[in-house]
């Protein structure tokens, strides 16, 4: 046991790889139980770190800490009703989020994550190339989400009722081994990020796996994918030109620029762009069809914050709300937030991020700013997705609190 989960003395590191795989994991449940299959694998390495690293330091920033106390005092002294899981700090799925960010950032290898997340795309996106080919070329909608569990994560679809879902509901918007597009384009999204920002690609304008993940986003059709991507090529130009200084790569930009507004505009003259345009404008219609848009989450949150009493909004509801108050629109990650723990809240996990981001270097900030963006497009709180990218944000933090078990 200890060969394979030395990670530092091995080619294999266990964390980083589960990491890579837990937002393909999240559509499972293990089993009958209702944890996610993600969090029974992080117990387990939690388990297993503790067995073999005694004693083991915990990172643990101030500001995490000071957001952690807050969240777990509210819960347990203001939120109805009262559940002994909240005994955990946080709640049980609060506490695992905790205890899993600390454990893969104490385990933190940025080469061997980035392998593990482009080798997880890779196979994803081939999968991807073979939908679109069956529905284009041979009229066939596919699935080809992995038979691990029939009790799945997604609604109360049943695991052969997700595949008939993927067929007839996204046909022509696929999604690989992901449950729906704007999963896909998430991970792509931090695929993508942990490209273009490596100290290997720092000078790089671009690479060919950044390129081939870029193509792959504006295929999947997705607003959150094609809103970070724009994001991602703004803040890798602002480094090119103002952090790198390199002139020469200045003057390829301008020559460029030619190019790229003609290949925006035939993508957006394309049957996809216009697809994903329409898309863009129901943006206003919070409560119209396809509820489940990142689109329409953009807006609902907030909405729905601005109707409730001040002291909810300054220091959170005093009852749990689901993550869809009406069951047809849903919450995005920061109005959720900010709903159930209130503003203070909310700008104490900011401050954390904030913090982590200004110590850790461009990587770290632009992780922290790509976390942030699809926070408010998407209902990522606790996932997979936030999980990675705050490890990517944290990990490398210098100035730490430590306990000691």
């Amino acid at each position: 046991m200890n060969s394979v989960l030395k990670i530092r003395d091995t080619k294999l590191n266990i964390y980083m790889l589960m990491l890579a795989l837990f937002p393909v994991f999240n559509l499972y449940y293990f089993g009958s139980t209702s944890f996610y299959l993600p969090q029974v694998i992080t117990v387990l390495l939690f388990g297993i770190s503790l067995f073999n690293h005694r004693p083991i330091n915990l990172i643990i920033p101030w500001t995490y800490l000071l957001c952690w106390a807050y969240v777990a005092f509210h819960d347990i002294f203001f939120v109805s009703p009262f559940k002994f899981t909240k005994l955990l700090p946080g709640g049980i799925n609060f506490f695992l989020f905790s205890i899993g960010w600390i454990l893969f950032a104490r385990n933190f290898d940025l080469n061997k994550l980035r392998k593990y997340v482009f080798y997880v795309f890779a196979i994803a996106a081939l999968l991807f190339f073979y939908q679109n080919v069956a529905y284009y070329v041979l009229g066939q909608g596919t699935s080809v989400i992995l038979p691990i569990s029939n009790h799945l994560n997604y609604g109360d679809f049943t695991f052969s009722e997700l595949q008939v879902h993927q067929k007839t509901h996204f046909a022509g918007r696929f999604s690989s081994i992901f449950a729906e597009p704007s999963y896909w384009a998430q991970y792509c999204v931090v695929a993508l990020c942990l490209e273009l920002f490596s100290e290997e690609n720092r000078i790089k304008l671009f690479s060919g796996k950044a390129l081939l993940i870029a193509a792959v986003l504006l295929a999947i059709q997705s607003g959150v994918g094609v809103l970070c991507l724009g994001l991602l090529l703004l803040i890798k130009l602002y480094q090119i030109i103002f952090i790198n200084k390199d002139a020469s790569k200045v003057r390829y930009l301008i020559l460029l620029l030619p190019v790229v507004c003609y290949a925006a505009y035939v993508y957006v003259s394309s049957d996809i762009g216009q697809a994903l345009v329409e898309r863009g404008n129901n943006i206003s219609s919070v409560q119209g069809a396809g509820g489940r848009s990142s689109f329409l989450r953009l807006f609902y949150g907030w909405e729905y914050l601005a109707a409730q009493p001040l002291d909810t909004l300054f220091f959170g509801s005093n009852e749990l709300i689901g993550i869809s108050s009406d069951g047809e629109s849903f919450f995005n990650c920061a109005s959720y937030f900010t709903l159930m723990h209130g503003i203070l809240g909310f700008s104490l996990l900011v401050l954390f991020y904030f913090s982590s981001a200004r110590k850790n270097g461009l990587l770290s900030a632009v992780a922290a700013l790509t976390l942030l963006s699809i926070s408010m497009m998407e209902a990522i709180y606790l996932s997979p997705i936030m999980l990675l990218l705050t490890v990517v944000v944290v990990a490398s933090q210098k100035t730490i609190q430590k306990v000691t078990l």
